[in-house]
């Protein structure tokens, strides 16, 4: 038997359940990488951001005046569907997160809603700015339902922090509060969010002077 063909297994089953805890432990290692000032701008900058969102839209619609252009939305104030999934994942990353399986399952939810809002966004700017067709169609948008699966990531990255122990239950504490807070109040989630990025970075300093 050649050694190409003793080599076909390894390419197989056994190679695709791997590559998923491959990816997850690229996007930690990555996350790893985020000083904890920028972890700290992320989730709080992701959490005023996503909070003014809400309160324009409310004012739209009270108002019946029109939306502004999907494209530049999604440039600017929807940019909370990459900062906050990347700050939790940092978060992930500081506890050591990928050496469990829920770990890097999270990690892998979190990322969803980044790459399709990218995705979405460079769709947007051709369409909308380049060739000035308006927003995308109804079909291509079906697509930005797959970012929900940030939610789930959230809430499991809440979870590990709290089961990490230490500073990291501080993390979660405050994680966990201000999305589930955010699910029923205006203005919850970013004061939360904005102790969270102070936590984080005393956190930092604390271990820096120890």
């Amino acid at each position: 038997m050649s050694s190409t063909a003793r080599q076909v297994p390894a390419s197989g089953p056994h190679a695709t359940r791997t590559a998923p805890a491959g990816a997850a432990a690229a996007l930690l290692r990555a996350a790893r990488r985020l000083p904890a000032p920028a972890v700290g701008i992320a989730l709080a900058l992701g959490a005023v951001l996503a909070d003014a969102h809400a309160v324009l839209v409310q004012h739209l619609h009270a108002t019946g005046s029109a939306e502004p252009a999907q494209w530049l939305g999604r440039l600017t104030l929807q940019q909370y569907w990459i900062l906050i999934p990347v700050g939790a994942l940092a978060l992930l990353a500081r506890v050591g997160a990928g050496r469990w399986r829920a770990g890097r399952v999270a990690a892998l939810l979190l990322a969803v809603g980044p790459v399709v809002h990218v995705a979405l966004t460079c769709a947007a700017l051709v369409w909308g700015a380049l060739l000035g067709r308006g927003d995308l169609p109804a079909q291509v948008m079906v697509v930005e339902a797959l970012s929900l699966l940030t939610y789930p990531g959230l809430l499991l990255c809440g979870a590990l922090l709290l089961r990490a122990g230490g500073p990291a239950v501080a993390w979660g504490a405050l994680l966990l509060a201000g999305f589930l807070a955010d699910l029923f109040l205006l203005h919850v989630m970013a004061v939360a969010y904005v102790l969270l990025s102070a936590v984080v970075v005393a956190t930092a300093s604390r271990v820096r002077a120890g």
